[in-house]
């Protein structure tokens, strides 16, 4: 679900190349273990636009639990193993989160799965854009 959002969040962005072009959209998997490179490559090739006026749309993995869990405590993102699952590969729960970063790094939204409406996405997006951004504010 949340990969159609964004698929349509990106489409929608493709609409005004200028704004696309003024911003990125990333993926990160919280299983590095499942989600090796050449599986989040065809997730890329499920999901991303093939429109060159599209945003950019990177899906990122980790090359072990070890790297990736500095990201998971600098963002507050807590995953943990479903338990009682019978099923194998090891499946991990958590809660969807994505975040609209600025140009100087500073998070300038959480949404959840249930208010990632791509429309409001971008109107939040235009927003920040038409923001005066000091060098300072840039700098940190």
């Amino acid at each position: 679900m949340a990969s159609l959002q964004l698929s349509l969040l990106q489409d929608l962005a493709s609409k005004s190349p200028e704004f696309a072009s003024r911003m990125q959209l990333l993926s990160m998997s919280f299983d590095p273990e499942y989600d090796t490179p050449a599986v989040m490559a065809e997730q890329a090739k499920i999901w991303r636009s093939p429109k060159k006026e599209a945003p950019e749309w990177r899906f990122l993995t980790a090359p072990d639990r070890m790297t990736l869990a500095p990201l998971l405590v600098a963002y507050n993102q807590s995953i943990g193993p479903i338990p009682n699952q019978s099923s194998s590969p090891e499946q991990f729960y958590h809660i969807f989160r994505a975040f609209l970063i600025d140009r100087s790094g500073q998070i300038r939204n959480i949404y959840s799965l249930d208010f990632l409406d791509p429309k409001l996405v971008i109107t939040d997006i235009k927003t920040i854009l038409l923001e005066k951004v000091s060098p300072e504010r840039l700098a940190r």
